[in-house]
């Protein structure tokens, strides 16, 4: 089987999937290009289309003024008439260019401008006619004849050019369809295929270096039971130089431990025979504690304690954590704790290098010692308890069973304590995440004030002149049919757009209020202090008691508590809340509202939790959860708002440090319960 180094697998796992993406990026310009040609061509047979309606609508103008002129004898006709008249000719001219590139339409439009040629010339003509003299009934009725069939005729040729134009329109529709589904294949497709690509891929690179680390450990394993590991053949990555380096290590490792031996030996010898002093012990101790993998280990170093039962107490101490394979104290930590002349000493700094073993005298010193890794909750080291003997004190066995326990214990607190801060460092972000959201928000909404005020104005103004335009048509000089007709224009083609511009405008604006308010209420500064709620609450009820009086309704205050929170925000939530229930009642029956305290449902004894019930029309379930979102309305129709209530009471709640929930049952009514943090005893409040 060929091996690859490490690296080239990783160059391997990063460019195949470069690759990839180059492909997807280069089938997705080509589909966007298509797809961008076929929108061209989509406006492009719009704007034909509205070139021959701008035509229609010239030649109507035109028409209207010569007959009004011809009936009336009024020059002011002649000002529609001319300004109709004026622009036919660069309208038909915009069409044939537009057409050019279609040669069946091309040379309707052609037609189109010969008609109109004829259709002026015949209007010059009656100008001429009207001017000249003043011709009889006949005449005049066959002059309009003569423009009415001119007109029916030229009218029926743009209607012809606007049916094949519109069918070229709706096959270039269906062709951009199709180029967005191209698109749309190619951006799903592609993005498969790189998903698909790179997760093959990095399945292969993690067995492979998966099998590599596996070698390397089993290789490690067997040099520490102390059996002969041949090296892999046929590998030569970057692992090989750790393998090779553990194959030494083990030597080395091995000749220690052989000289450590024969040290104890000769220790042991010296101590027994000749009587001399500890010294030696000392050294052949610590020697031989080195080399033990324990997880908790106990040097006793009072005359007469043979280095087998230190040796033997590391390994059998009750309660102690799993040994850590490979790591033996650091005696510079302990040194530290002798230093100091303290009793435990707790060390979570960076672990130091162990001292030489010739130092173990030195550092360790007379009395005993003992030591306790501590470990986080996925058992990696983290630090060194570490408890040593006061001059003169040895340690009893009991306080072995303390010491494991309170390394145990101190793991615990220093876990939790690492949590925490990740907690409050992820708490930080998110609120700083909220900050700029709602300053966002802000930004965005006030932007968008000025151009809805200036929309605003604009169709106040259209719709005022729409009024003036009808006083003078109502004018008694007006002939009836010229009134009618422009009537109906005012009514039918100004006034009703208007109505729905000022509509959209007004619920626009309700919009950006709701967003407003939305924003403030997430960036307002409290003034939080001891606040009473039941106060409170009946001037909210007495405030909507004429609205409540019209049904028969009512709202029911029962003893509230003292509460911790900024008084206008208080008030905004409840407000919101009772306002909710009395539009939300349903038809035919009296709105009933109960307020009242539910302890019970506190998170702790520092919040309490406010019942806010009615028997509306209630939400579904499902819905729960969405109705405290922005611009959700559960009921359309019904009420007034934008949705924005109760997505501003969770803002303001959640910034008390509480929580906002509901239970409710469709045609049975609402409960939502607000969690407030409670007044500090003591404190006075309004």
């Amino acid at each position: 089987m060929r091996t690859y180094s490490i690296l080239a697998r990783a160059l391997i796992l990063v460019a195949v999937p470069g690759l990839v993406l180059v492909l997807l990026l280069l089938a997705f310009t080509s589909a966007q290009r298509r797809q961008a040609e076929a929108q061209a061509w989509s406006h492009h047979t719009r704007d034909v289309l509205d070139e021959a309606q701008r035509l229609l609508t010239q030649l109507s103008d035109a028409q209207t003024g010569i007959r009004g002129f011809i009936i009336t004898r009024d020059g002011s006709f002649l000002e529609a008439y001319e300004r109709g008249r004026s622009r036919l000719v660069p309208t038909v001219r915009r069409l044939g260019a537009l057409t050019a590139d279609n040669p069946v339409q091309h040379q309707r439009a052609q037609q189109l401008a010969q008609r109109v040629d004829e259709m002026s010339a015949h209007y010059a003509h009656v100008l001429e006619v009207v001017s000249r003299s003043s011709p009889g009934r006949d005449e005049e009725r066959a002059l309009v004849l003569r423009g009415k069939a001119l007109m029916d005729r030229l009218r029926d040729e743009i209607t012809v050019f606007r049916t094949e134009e519109r069918q070229l329109d709706d096959l270039r529709r269906d062709t951009l369809a199709a180029a967005d589904r191209r698109l749309s294949r190619v951006v799903v497709g592609g993005a498969g295929a790189a998903l698909f690509v790179a997760l093959a891929l990095g399945v292969w690179f993690h067995r492979a270096l998966a099998w590599r680390v596996d070698n390397l450990l089993a290789t490690a394993t067997t040099l520490a039971q102390g059996r002969e590991a041949p090296p892999t053949p046929g590998v030569d990555d970057e692992l090989r130089p750790v393998e090779d380096a553990l194959h030494v290590m083990a030597a080395s490792l091995a000749q220690r431990q052989r000289a450590a031996v024969s040290a104890l030996a000769d220790a042991v010898s010296l101590f027994s025979v000749a009587g001399t002093r500890h010294d030696v012990l000392d050294v052949a101790t610590g020697r031989a504690l080195a080399l033990v993998d324990a997880g908790v280990a106990v040097c006793t170093l009072e005359q007469g304690t043979p280095p087998a039962q230190v040796v033997a107490a590391a390994q059998a101490l009750p309660g102690r954590p799993a040994p850590i394979t490979g790591s033996p104290f650091e005696w510079a930590a302990a040194h530290d704790v002798l230093h100091h002349g303290c009793a435990i000493h707790l060390d979570v700094a960076s672990r130091a290098a162990h001292q030489p073993p010739q130092e173990v005298d030195r550092v360790l010193g007379p009395g005993d010692w003992i030591g306790v890794p501590l470990g986080d909750d996925r058992r990696t080291p983290i630090g060194v308890l570490q408890v040593a003997a006061l001059p003169g004190r040895t340690f009893r066995a009991d306080d072995l069973d303390v010491v494991g326990t309170l390394g145990q214990a101190a793991s615990v607190a220093l876990a939790l304590a690492r949590s925490r801060q990740r907690l409050e460092a992820a708490n930080a972000d998110l609120a700083a995440t909220n900050r700029e959201n709602e300053l966002f928000i802000y930004s965005v909404s006030h932007d968008l004030r000025s151009p809805l005020v200036n929309l605003e104005g604009f169709s106040r103004e259209l719709a005022a002149a729409a009024d003036g335009l009808r006083t003078l048509l109502a004018q008694e000089d007006v002939p009836a049919p010229v009134r009618s007709r422009a009537a109906a224009i005012l009514e039918d083609d100004v006034a009703a757009p208007v109505r729905f511009i000022r509509t959209a405008v007004g619920r626009l604006s309700g919009i950006i209020d709701g967003l407003l308010r939305l924003s403030r209420a997430g960036r307002v500064e409290y003034q939080p202090s001891p606040l009473s709620l039941a106060p409170l609450v009946s001037r909210i009820a007495e405030s909507m008691q004429a609205t409540l009086a019209e049904t028969g309704g009512q709202v029911r205050v029962s003893a509230l508590p003292v509460v911790h929170g900024d008084p206008l925000a208080i008030e905004q939530v409840f407000a919101n809340l009772i306002g909710n229930a009395v539009a939300y009642a349903r038809p035919g029956v009296p709105v009933r509202i109960d307020v009242a305290a539910e302890d019970d449902l506190a998170s702790s004894d520092a919040f309490t939790v406010i019942r806010v019930s009615d028997n509306g029309r209630g939400i579904a379930e499902a819905h729960a959860e969405q109705a405290f979102q922005p611009l959700q309305r559960l009921h359309p129709g019904v009420g007034h708002g934008e949705g924005m209530g109760l997505a501003i009471v969770r803002r303001v709640v959640e910034r008390h440090g509480g929580r906002v929930w509901l239970r409710s049952e469709v045609g049975a009514g609402t409960t939502f319960y607000v969690e407030l943090p409670r007044a500090m005893e003591g404190d006075a409040h309004g």
